[in-house]
């Protein structure tokens, strides 16, 4: 049994040890390969969400990224609009409430906050964690 043993031993490290040091170089022209694709390729991969439906298409990976760059080339303008439409429509309240007397400002707040309680008593308590259910007996 012994013998076995160091006969596979041996020949194992005749046949694998030549190919062991070969395998190495082999990576070693690979990374360097990796190396240059990474210096031909400056552009990070851009990650995002395609619009609803496109998934089903089919899109290849070039498509996609095609679509991230489109939506993050829009998507600071989209912001800047967003902010200018939410300063609109404070500005427009404030005007319209400009147009209420004090009885009418204090009844507004009144029902305001009155459908807020509401809302908050609709929605569902969190349970706490660390509260068991009762033991059923």
């Amino acid at each position: 049994m012994l013998v076995r043993s160091l006969l596979v031993v041996v020949l194992g490290g005749t046949f694998f040890l030549p190919n062991l040091a070969f395998a190495g170089q082999e990576g070693k022209e690979a990374n360097k390969a990796t190396e240059v694709k990474k210096a031909e390729k400056p552009k990070t991969r851009l990650r995002g969400r395609v619009p609803r439906y496109f998934g089903q298409l089919g899109l290849s990976r070039e498509q996609r990224q095609e679509i991230y760059r489109i939506q993050a080339k829009y998507r600071s303008q989209i912001a800047e609009l967003q902010a200018q439409i939410a300063a609109l429509r404070k500005a427009e309240r404030q005007e319209i409430e400009g147009v209420l007397t004090e009885g009418q400002k204090a009844r507004l707040e009144e029902i305001i906050r009155d459908r807020a309680g509401r809302r908050a008593a609709k929605k569902p308590a969190k349970k706490d964690p660390t509260l068991k259910p009762p033991d059923k007996k």
